[in-house]
């Protein structure tokens, strides 16, 4: 058994974007500090993700628990220090329980007045990377580094014989983040009629509105090049998403997922904005697609309803530009 100097809890309960974000800088310190144990409290879904580095240990952490009852679990951990990035109440409350029993604990910086400021169009400087926060706060504890992440390069063809594929990711969490079932439909139609093979990605609740969507697309479309993805166990789809030359997604989960596994995404940006940091460091932002119009970002989640109610900053983007932009890759 490896004896390690010190235990850094790292804490990131939600959302899963924000915490697979965690990942890449998680391993960077993991790697420079072997003598360091480190256990990442987040997401259950997101564990397979975490893996593969020794030193790296996870613990799946149920999603609104009360301060008391997740601190309980938390502590069961005993860690030398505590690195807090998600602050909000209930981790605020459990940061105060680990001070006050002598554990050091390092919270991360939000900037939300900067978020407040760029929407409403009080300053359109780009904030501080959240990775780049998160790593600062990790900092705290084990001192400055260089955030080095891998570069994401165009996925070469695993197999001569293999057909292209492409994954596709068409949901997130606030309509003002989605792009559309009818432009989707007419993206999945164009890309199988070029033999490529599509892989959706979808969560498990979100089966029936995929459907719909190849209801929109179904003609002329070979149902054999259609992988439904979201029906797997999700070591499977990162296993399948490892195999796209490309991902298609909107500022969603998917678009840091798939960072972390190397693969390139095209990502859709409407109500947001890679401006409120929340873009990977590592993915090339001229795969990120958003029209500039005066009313964009409006929100820093999506969540806002939009003002026109045609949510005109994603039905801006064109299907063929998205397509042009997908075929550089297959």
């Amino acid at each position: 058994m490896v004896k390690h100097k010190r235990h850094i809890l790292v804490v990131r309960l939600s959302a899963l974007g924000d915490a697979a974000m965690v990942w890449p800088v998680l391993k960077c310190y993991a790697l420079s500090h072997p003598d360091t144990l480190f256990t990442f409290a987040g997401p259950p879904l997101l564990a397979p993700l975490f893996s593969g580095v020794e030193n790296i240990e996870y613990l799946p952490t149920k999603k609104r628990q009360k301060a008391t009852t997740l601190f309980r679990q938390l502590h069961t951990c005993h860690p030398d220090y505590v690195v807090d990035l998600h602050r909000v109440l209930r981790t605020l409350v459990c940061d105060l329980m680990f001070v006050l029993s002598g554990v050091k604990v390092a919270i991360v910086k939000k900037d939300r007045k900067g978020r407040r400021s760029l929407i409403a169009h009080r300053s359109n400087i780009p904030l501080t990377p959240i990775q780049q926060r998160y790593s600062d706060a990790l900092a705290k504890i084990l001192g400055n580094q260089p955030l080095q992440l891998p570069e994401i390069k165009a996925n070469e063809r695993l197999d001569s014989n293999e057909h292209p594929s492409v994954g596709i990711a068409p949901f997130a969490a606030h309509k003002g983040k989605e792009w559309g079932d009818d432009r989707i439909a007419s993206v999945i139609k164009e890309l199988t009629l070029r033999d490529v093979d599509i892989r959706l990605f979808y969560g498990a609740n979100e089966r029936s509105h995929i459907d719909q969507i190849l209801h929109k697309a179904l003609e002329q479309i070979d149902e054999k090049k259609i992988h439904l993805e979201g029906a797997k166990p999700f070591d499977e789809q990162l296993s399948d998403m490892t195999r796209c030359q490309v991902l298609l997604t909107m500022d969603s989960a998917n678009l840091h997922i798939a960072t972390c596994l190397g693969v390139p995404v095209i990502s859709l940006w409407g109500a947001t904005h890679t401006n409120l940091g929340f873009y990977p460091q590592n993915q090339d932002i001229s795969r990120a697609i958003g029209k500039d119009i005066p009313c964009r970002p409006c929100s820093a989640f999506g969540q806002k309803p939009c003002k026109w109610s045609d949510y005109r900053c994603m039905a801006a983007i064109g299907v063929n530009e998205i397509i042009d932009k997908i075929v550089t890759y297959i």
